[in-house]
Order: structure tokens, then C-alpha cells, then sequence
């Protein structure tokens, strides 16, 4: 590609980054028009105030925006900056005009996804966030890397710089390359291509948080054309942009339409694309009465059948469905309300209507700042609509648990007048899903949270992080989005302090939403801080030696392990302590003890030294002082092992050798795991949280798939607590049960061999500790050895 530099700006007293005339940045314009024939897309890193009197919605309705519109006419697509005053780009120019590519900016320390990044050009900055400079709203269209961007500077050299400016070319050279591959696309196909194969969610595993409005602007992303791969985890693995495919379109052509003030483009509900939808701008006078979109079939035509499909949730609690042939009597054929996105609904007439005109009225009972969501309307003639597709049946198989033993949440969404929804299940007590500040006393709001498939449920958790903002609010669950069955009713609970409802032994749901009123008038409700669902805890039954060993079990307290790298790298980065879930603790990783056990641990460690104890549960303990011996020697300390033994029945094969462990990972609810592993008797593997929850995981890494057929445990002094299984897996996702669960009666302070059913070819065994009841401790390993037969 080649680069054409426009001088629209020029450096002034105060301003040495440049300041320029609305008349220049036209001029600017017209000369990319004038060489459409080698201009193919616009970068913009210039925003201003719209004029007090400026209909931003109409080309017509400012010089600059007829001049964008003329850009857009040519061929040529406009990226712009949001701009970096945070705050609503409403009134931002030329960010809020329909016809430009409106981006805002985020944090991205590392250039990976995975929240990790921790050098940073300003302190204010964390890793995979949403930029606390940048504009947001309904206007903005993507967002991109915007923070200490490196790149040259005047003069020479390189510098680093941020804003939504350093942004904007991101995307801008992304389109770029589309165009390079499609010569002769369409501002609209650029669009288009960016909010779908060039980009991913905000909620998904390449995203980002703190985004402080309700609108879910993508992010930029040029992977490989798919879900990038990357370790999962519990707190960010939603679903993508609404994939449903559009039904054949052999339905009247629509050409044209229009919308009430102050809403997105009436085109995106007739454009074929499922990642766009028209809905309502932020009024600054607050919520919407109502809005309106509308649809031309070009002349009177018969209507059997009207079809529609959302591409956002929470914006059209109520809606009429009308049609007309003069734009002022309208004739009601249906009332409805919002469906999920990506769903197709339609009203078929038993009596077909003669219209030219299709809207959609959108009424707002809820007070939401944001009405529509409307990807697609399609309009039929009678007779002509194909069937809807069937749905498929929800699978029934058991979906992906976390480490915690909760199902693994895969989507959130939120009533338009609050937060994002996921700020409710990633991970940290510090965030949490609330109503948006700035706005009129809310009358109700909703976060609801997905789980892969319909799941029995037993028990629901959460936690607020500010007190006396729910003091009214109701717990739902439901199989299909639709109906919905409340199994509590709540109010204000002390911040901090998890809280918990087991549920009937028939409940069944895939979708699980708290419910908020307003019954006080409160300025702001929820700050829901994190949301864990169950399923019920069942027994696990023992393998069939004659079934293969990679077979997971049905009722197999299994998890999808998290894996953030070879645990001979750095573990990962503590955490400030937060209380834990009643009924669980994520999973952690252990760094492989080195020879160096007195060294001074870094400074952040040390300041949360203290207040392990005090505030139990950290995501990310701090590590034990590590041992002075390399874990693959374990096990040749035979003094203590045959000192050991001699107390103790012997229960492993006959001939047998002791496999090396290379890594481990636990729970954060548990000490170091390689207290179980360095050679100390003195030194115990257990829960250091109370209550411990549900579940205590160890995890034990080989390094590569060998034979296993028996753990070793060396119990405490003072005793093993809980209910034990063990389980193998060669990729930390699917695990099978590979012996009898026990009860935790084992002989204090001897060694007790747990054989395995069948051999089993695993790379990872790692021991389970369930709570059968109400235990205020969990586990008791002086040391583990995992045996093979010689």
C-alpha cells in the first residue's frame, strides 16, 4: 500500500500537535475525491465539537459532513479517531457521523491477548482495557490498540504516543489490506468485513474490559481468520457475533426506508450483514420514549410474511410490527418482544395486507438508554417464505466445568442502561456489572449469563462488591431466553461476602439472570462482582476396566484446566487477596521450585504477604518458600521414604517406579502444590481458606504421556480431610475418573497407595478433593508419588 500524507493541520501556540480550520480539513477531503482513481481508504485522527445547531445524522447537515458523505459517495471508506476527552462521542465530529468508521481505543501492553502485559508508558494503563482517554458510545464502530504505540516521529527516531489518533490507523491500514484482497469493494464491504471476519467481540478471548458504556464495539483482529486459539479460561470464553445464517433471499427487495431521530442507519436492517444493527444514539436528555425504523418495498406489494432477526440484546423489551402505504396510518400486525441475536422470528399474516412500508416501533417500558438491536427485516409475499429452520436440540452432554467445578460461563449480556455484563464473571471482585452512572434513577436492570447447553443446576453464588444496591432484585433461570422460572428473591447483602442458593434437584436452565428493581429510587443498582452457577454435586462412579481410559464418566466432577504456560516459567502474577466463593477457588499455577529458597521475594509479593490469612482465598497465593531440591528428585530421598514405609501396609504392585512430576497447578484455595512434592514431611498440601468450598484440585504435570497405575499419598500428621478422586488427561480439557472415589480415612502419617483401575497413557493425574459436607478444611498430602509398573 501506499501512503499519501494530506496536510490538513498546522502547529500553533499551545498546540504544537496541530490545530486546523473545519474549511481545511475539507479541502482535504475534496483532493482524496478528486484522486479516487488512487485513494482507497481515509484516516482521519482529528476530532472537534459538532455546532449547537448540527443534525449529525443528515449529510446536509454541516459542510464537513457533506464532504464526508461525498468521500464515502467516491468510494472511498473514512476512518476516524473517537476522540479523547472520555466521553460519549455524541457530539464528536466526525466520529459521530453514520457514514465514517468510528474508532475508539484500548490498552495493549504486549501485543497478546491474555491480560498479562505489565510494561506500560503510564501507570493508568493495564493490559486489555478499555482506554480511560477514549470516547465511547453508540457512534464508536471498533476499537483498536491505542496505548504507547511505538512508531517514528518527526525528526527521526521513535517515540511512543497515545490516543484514539494512534488507534485509527490500525483499522485504517486493516482495510487497507482488504482491499488489497477484494479490489473494488465498497465503503459498505469494508464496513462490513471489519465488524465481521476483522474483528471479534469485546467479550471474547481476544477482547477486552472496562468498556464503560453498554455498547460492545468489537476489536480489531487480523488472526488467522478464526477463533485465535489460546488457553482458555473461566472468565472469558463467550460466544461470537451472531453467525446465523441469513435465510434465502428471494424475499421483496427493500429499497429504501428511514428511521426516527438520533438512531443508526436505516440500511443496517437491510444490508445483509448480521454484524450490523440499527438502534437508538444516547440521548443526553435520558432514556428514549420510543424510536422507529422503517423499511420501502418501493410500491404497494401483498405481504404474507414479515421476518426479522436481532444482532443486540436487551434493547426491545416491546415492540409493535406495522405497516402503511402513506407514512402517517400505520396498521398493527403484531406486538412483540426481543428475541436472542442471530434468532430468526417471523408473523405470518393468516390474512395477507397490501403496504408499502414496513416498521419496526420500538416502545421503552424499562427505561433503557438504547432502543432496537435489529440486524435484518425480511418481507414476503404470501405463499412465498420458506419455513423457519428448526432449532436444534440444546446438546445434553456435560458442558466444560472450570476449575472451581461451576459450568464454565460462555456468554452475558446486560440491559442497555448498565455495564458490561462480563465484568460479573472475570475473575476479579474489584469489577462488577452495575447500572451506568449520568442517567435518571433506574426502574429495573439485568445482567443474565449463558452456560454452553441446557444443564441441571444446583446451586447458584455471588458476590456484590458495593453494598445497598440491590435492594430488590430476583434470580431466574430459564432453558430457551424466553420463559423463565425465579428460584429466589433477594435483597442487599454485606459487600464481600459471597452469597449462595441451592436450587431444587429438577431445576434445568442454560440461561441464569439476576433481576433488578428500584424500589428506593437508588441512583444505582446491581454491582454484581462475580456470578458462579453448579451443577449438582453427584458421586462418581468407578471406570469400567474393560472401557477405555480417555472416556469421561457421567457425573465426573471434571474441569477444563488453565494452562497459562510451562510451569518452569514465572508463575503467574499475584493478585490483591479478594474473599473466595463459597463453593470454589480458579485454579493457579506453581512455579517449579528453584534452589534459592531465601531469596527476597519482589516487592508486590511481599506487601500481600501479610494478608493471605486475613483475606483468604487470593486467585493467586503467594508462593511457599520454594525447596531447595529440583522436583524430578523426589522420591531419592529413600531414608525418609523407607521411614515412612516402615509404619505402613504396602499397597502398591510388586515391582513398580517412581515417574518425575514436572509442574503442578491447584486451586487457589489450597496451599503451594509443591508442598506435596519437595521431600518435607513437615510440609502439607491442603485448603488455607475457610470455609475451603467445594472442591480442592491438585494437579500434577509428568511432561509428556506415560504409563500410570497408582498414586501415593503421605498422609499428615494430623490427618486427611474430605472425599477423594483421582483423574487423568493428556490436554488439561477432558479428564476420566480412573479409580473408586474413597472417603478420606486414611492412616495419619503413613504412606497409602491408591491403584488405578486400568493403567492409564496420561500426561496429567491430578487429585480431587470433594467436601461432602460442611468441612472447614480439605486435603492433608505430606507428599505425592506417582507410580508406574516397572
Amino acid at each position: 500500500a501506499r501512503l499519501h500524507s494530506v496536510r490538513v493541520l498546522k502547529a500553533g501556540p499551545g498546540n504544537p500537535s496541530g490545530v486546523g480550520m473545519i474549511s481545511t480539513l475539507i479541502c482535504g477531503l475534496e483532493w482524496a475525491v478528486a484522486n479516487a482513481d488512487v485513494i482507497d481508504v481515509v484516516n482521519m485522527s482529528i476530532t472537534g465539537g459538532a455546532g449547537s445547531n448540527e443534525d449529525t445524522d443528515a449529510c446536509s447537515g454541516s459542510p464537513l459532513h457533506t464532504a464526508v458523505c461525498a468521500t464515502v459517495d467516491a468510494g472511498i471508506s473514512v476512518v476516524v479517531a473517537a476522540g479523547n476527552s472520555a466521553v460519549d462521542a455524541t457530539l464528536t465530529i466526525p466520529a459521530t457521523y453514520d457514514e465514517t468508521i468510528a474508532v475508539s481505543a484500548l490498552s495493549d501492553l504486549d501485543g497478546v491477548f491474555g491480560a498479562a502485559g505489565t510494561i506500560s508508558c503510564n501507570a493508568a494503563y493495564q493490559d486489555d482495557t478499555f482506554a480511560s482517554y477514549s470516547n465511547f458510545g453508540p457512534d464508536i464502530d471498533i476499537a483498536a490498540p491505542g496505548s504507547c504505540v511505538r512508531s517514528t516521529r518527526a525528526g527521526g527516531g521513535l517515540t511512543s504516543k497515545s490516543g484514539t489518533s494512534m488507534a485509527a490507523p490500525h483499522v485504517a491500514g486493516a482495510a487497507a489490506l482488504y482491499l488489497a484482497a477484494n479490489p473494488g469493494a465498497s465503503p459498505n464491504d469494508v464496513r462490513a468485513w471489519l465488524l465481521g471476519a476483522g474483528s471479534q467481540p469485546q467479550n471474547s478471548l481476544v477482547g477486552f474490559t472496562r468498556d464503560p458504556d453498554g455498547d460492545r464495539e468489537p476489536v480489531l483482529w487480523l488472526g488467522d481468520g478464526g477463533q485465535p486459539t489460546m488457553t482458555p479460561t473461566r472468565t472469558a470464553t463467550p460466544t461470537a457475533t451472531p453467525t446465523s445464517t441469513p435465510l434465502p433471499a428471494t424475499s421483496y427487495r427493500l429499497s429504501g426506508g428511514g428511521r426516527s431521530p438520533n438512531s443508526a442507519s436505516y440500511t443496517y436492517v437491510r444490508d445483509g450483514n448480521l454484524a450490523t444493527s440499527w438502534k437508538t444514539n444516547r440521548f443526553s436528555s435520558g432514556p428514549p420514549a420510543s424510536a422507529f425504523v422503517y423499511t420501502d418495498l418501493g410500491s404497494p406489494k401483498p405481504i404474507g410474511t414479515i421476518r426479522w432477526t436481532f444482532g443486540e440484546y436487551g434493547y426491545a423489551d416491546v415492540f409493535r410490527v406495522e405497516v402503511s402505504n402513506n407514512l402517517s396510518t400505520w396498521t398493527q400486525i403484531t406486538r412483540r418482544n426481543g428475541k436472542l441475536p442471530g434468532q430468526w422470528i417471523e408473523a405470518r399474516l393468516s390474512t395477507p395486507v397490501t403496504a408499502r412500508y414496513v416498521r419496526f416501533f420500538f416502545e421503552n417500558p424499562r427505561g433503557d438508554l438504547y432502543l432496537g438491536g435489529l440486524a435484518e427485516i425480511q418481507v414476503w409475499a404470501p405463499g412465498e417464505s420458506p419455513l423457519l429452520p428448526t432449532a436444534t436440540p440444546p446438546p445434553t452432554s456435560t458442558p466444560a466445568l472450570g476449575d472451581s467445578g461451576a459450568y464454565v460461563i460462555v456468554n452475558s449480556t446486560q440491559s442497555s442502561n448498565s455495564l458490561d455484563a462480563g465484568l460479573a464473571h472475570d475473575g476479579s471482585e474489584s469489577t462488577s456489572w452495575r447500572t451506568s452512572y449520568g442517567i435518571p434513577a433506574p426502574l429495573s436492570a439485568e445482567a443474565r449469563f449463558q452456560i454452553s447447553s441446557v444443564q441441571p443446576i444446583g446451586l447458584v453464588s455471588w458476590v456484590f462488591n458495593v453494598g445497598g444496591r440491590a435492594d430488590a432484585y430476583t434470580i431466574q433461570v430459564s432453558e430457551d431466553g424466553q420463559f423463565w422460572e425465579t428460584v429466589l428473591t433477594g435483597t442487599n447483602a454485606p459487600s464481600g461476602v459471597w452469597q449462595q442458593e441451592k436450587l431444587a434437584a429438577d431445576v434445568t436452565g442454560r440461561f441464569i439472570r439476576w433481576r433488578f428493581t428500584n424500589p428506593n429510587g437508588d441512583a444505582v443498582v446491581g454491582s454484581l462482582a462475580e456470578v458462579e452457577i453448579y451443577p449438582p454435586l453427584v458421586s462418581v462412579s468407578p471406570p469400567d476396566p474393560s472401557a477405555t481410559s480417555s472416556a469421561t464418566p457421567s457425573g465426573t466432577p471434571s474441569a477444563t484446566a488453565i494452562p497459562t504456560g510451562t510451569p518452569a516459567e514465572t508463575a503467574e502474577p499475584t493478585r490483591t487477596p479478594t474473599q473466595p466463593p463459597v463453593d470454589a477457588s480458579p485454579v493457579t499455577d506453581d512455579e517449579t521450585p528453584t534452589p534459592a529458597p531465601t531469596e527476597t521475594p519482589p516487592p508486590d509479593v511481599v506487601s500481600e504477604t501479610g494478608t493471605t490469612v486475613a483475606e483468604p482465598g487470593s486467585l493467586s497465593e503467594t508462593p511457599t518458600p520454594l525447596p531447595s531440591s529440583s522436583p524430578t528428585e523426589i522420591g531419592t530421598d529413600t531414608s525418609a521414604v523407607a521411614a515412612e514405609e516402615s509404619t505402613t501396609e504396602s499397597q502398591e504392585p510388586a515391582t513398580t517406579a517412581l515417574l518425575p512430576v514436572v509442574g503442578v497447578r491447584r486451586t487457589s484455595n489450597t496451599a503451594n502444590g509443591w508442598t506435596a512434592l519437595d521431600g518435607d514431611p513437615t510440609t502439607v498440601w491442603r485448603t488455607t481458606v475457610v470455609p475451603p468450598g467445594r472442591l480442592a484440585i491438585l494437579t500434577l504435570d509428568l511432561g509428556a504421556p506415560v504409563e500410570v497405575d497408582a498414586l501415593r499419598i503421605l498422609v499428615a500428621e494430623d490427618g486427611f480431610a474430605g472425599a477423594i478422586t483421582l483423574e487423568v488427561s493428556d490436554d488439561l480439557a477432558t479428564w476420566s475418573a480412573v479409580a473408586a472415589p474413597m472417603a478420606a480415612d486414611l492412616p495419619a502419617g503413613a504412606w497409602t497407595a491408591i491403584p488405578f483401575a486400568v493403567p492409564a497413557q496420561t500426561r496429567y493425574v491430578r487429585l480431587v478433593v470433594v467436601n461432602p459436607g460442611d468441612l472447614d478444611i480439605l486435603g492433608g498430602a505430606a507428599e505425592l508419588e506417582v507410580m508406574s509398573a516397572a
